[in-house]
This record gives structure tokens, sequence and C-alpha cells, in this order.
């Protein structure tokens, strides 16, 4: 990466990290709601405690809820809003090229999981008990079932936002996919509550983020070789059941979790080609040295970083196309008079 590049590129984190620190609706529900959901099951009631308790893997959930609300709700909002104000269209004037600033995008979305998963591990181990569960872990399962939730999440708010052109209806659906998950899949309302309710537990088989995050707390139980659910009564639904995948390991929702990306992946790429027909329609021209011409000419104006080279890249431009003007004439004057001496 070129200095410049690099220049532009740590703007755009600066920029997102202001718009997102100043935001009062990414501080409350990110780390005000997750971390007081969190600490009130750990601190008040804890694995085993009278009527409701908590699930020994909140920890876990409680990341990866974190991670849906940044990596889809947020990311929503923000692919949203930049697209309402023109943000995109203003940038695509610049020289700045798409690759750069969707890397820019995700590479800050992934940093604010990180720094999310950091804050609120800080939090949960303040508590001893919440230490001893670090030994069980299954690590290789459980940072799988982290990257799936946080890319099927990204894929997610990218096909909300093009589906929906309305900026109300998109954070309604962004909000939607969120607090679901939120509050029936381990963090608002335990899972070992939640999960007991054969009619809840089937339905949130629809929910594609029920896989990532089944993963996620199994693999922090130490349990993602059978995908047991732990500490309940063996008689119960949950206990016969396990987490839902018939004595299958984590094969099994890291597998399906990957057919939802792939899903989500393919409609995305539908809904560009839907929305944007003329980008894809120019890729079967490329391979014509007219096509490279002009692509190549646009990138010149657009790199032109003052007046004078602007007049430089348009003399140039000029030029150009007189001498294509004459070979064009050369080609059709030589296939006029082969064609007059086959006659």
């Amino acid at each position: 990466m070129s200095k410049k590049n690099f220049q532009i590129s740590w703007k755009l984190l600066k920029a997102q990290t202001l718009n997102y620190f100043t935001d009062p609706t990414n501080i409350v529900l990110n780390f005000v709601i997750t971390s007081v959901t969190m600490l009130s099951w750990i601190a008040f009631k804890p694995v085993g405690s009278d009527g409701f308790s908590s699930d020994p893997f909140v920890l876990a959930s409680a990341i990866a809820i974190s991670q849906i609300r940044n990596s889809q709700h947020t990311f929503t909002t923000i692919l949203v809003d930049w697209r309402d104000k023109k943000f995109f269209k203003t940038l695509s004037q610049t020289p700045l090229s798409k690759k750069m600033l969707y890397s820019s995008m995700f590479i800050f979305n992934w940093f604010i999981n990180f720094l999310m998963f950091l804050f609120l591990f800080s939090l949960a181990m303040l508590f001893a008990k919440q230490r001893n569960v670090l030994a069980r872990i299954d690590l290789v399962p459980l940072i799988i079932g982290f990257i799936l939730n946080v890319i099927l999440s990204n894929l997610m708010a990218l096909v909300i936002v093009q589906i929906f052109k309305n900026r109300d209806i998109a954070t309604i659906f962004a909000l939607i996919s969120y607090f679901g998950p939120m509050y029936l899949l381990g963090l608002g309302i335990p899972w070992n509550i939640a999960g007991q309710i054969k009619v809840l537990n089937i339905i949130t088989y629809l929910f594609p983020h029920r896989y990532t995050i089944n993963l996620i707390q199994a693999s922090w139980s130490g349990l993602s070789a059978n995908m047991e659910f732990p500490n309940v009564d063996p008689n119960s639904w949950l206990g016969t059941h396990g987490f839902g995948y018939n004595g299958h390991g984590w094969w099994l929702p890291a597998l399906i979790s990957a057919v939802w990306v792939i899903g989500f992946l393919g409609a995305f790429i539908f809904l560009l080609n839907k929305n944007y027909p003329m980008h894809f329609k120019t890729k079967k021209y490329q391979n014509l040295s007219s096509y490279n011409l002009h692509k190549n000419n646009i990138n010149n104006i657009k790199h032109s970083n003052s007046l004078e080279e602007l007049n430089r890249q348009i003399q140039h431009i000029k030029r150009e196309r007189l001498k294509h003007k004459k070979q064009s004439k050369y080609v059709s004057k030589v296939k006029k008079t082969k064609y007059e001496e086959n006659s």
C-alpha cells in the first residue's frame, strides 16, 4: 500500500471511529445494554441459583450478540446513512477506489468487534466462576463460530441494504434481526429457559444466527464434540436434545452456518446485478481496446490533483482520440480495398 493510500485509509478509519463513538445509540445498545445484561445474569443469577439462572456460556452469548449488533445492525445503519447522504456517490468522484473504501469499513467493523470482545471479557473475568470456565473451552470451533457469526452478520447487512431502499424499513429489519437473537438465543433470556419451550426452540431453527451462536455456546462450554447442553435436567427437552443437532458434533452447525453465508452471498450478488445492471453488463466489454482506453482516461482524470494536471490529461485524451480516429479510417480503407480486390 502506497503512503497516499495509507493516509486515505487512516482518515476513513478516523472518520468512522468519530462517527461511531459520538452516536449515543451505539454506546447504549452495544456497550451499555449488552454489558449490563451480561453482568446481571453473572452477578445476580449465577448458574445453579434458584429460579431463573444464567447459562454457563453467558459471556460467549454476550460476545456473539455484540458481534451481531456491530456487524449487522450498526453496519446496516452506516450503509443506509451513507447511501442516503450520497456519500458513496461523492467518494466515487475522487481517486479513492471502491475496494479501499469497503476494505476500511470492514476493517473498522472487525476492530470494533475485537474491542467489544476485550471489554466484555474483561468485565466477566472479575468473577471467579467465569475464569474457571476458560479451562473447558474448545478453542478451534469457538474461533470458527466467531468468524462465521461476523461474516454472516455483514452479509445480512449488505442484503438488507440492497432490498430496502427506504431507510426506516431497512432499520426496522436490522433491529428485528438483532433483538430476535438477543432475547431468544441466550442473552436476554437464558437458553436454559427459552430453549426448554419446544415451540420456541423449533421456531428459532429459522434464525440464521442460531447455528453460529449455538456453535459458540457449545464450544465455550467444552461440549462441541456432541453439542450437548450443560447443567440441565437430563429428562428435560434440552437434556434430551442438547443444542438440537441429534448428537452430531460442531461440524453440523458450522456447515449449516456456511450454507447460510453462501446463501446470503448469492443473494447479495443477485441483488447487485438486479439493482445495478449496467455495472455488470459492461464487464463483457472489458477486453475491448476502446473500453480500456476510455476507462483509463476516466481514471486519469479522477486522479488529477491540480488544474494543470487536468489540462494535460485532457490534451492527452484529445491526441489519443485523434490517433484512434486515424487508425479507424486506415483500417476501414484497407478493408474496403480488400473487398474490392476480392470482388
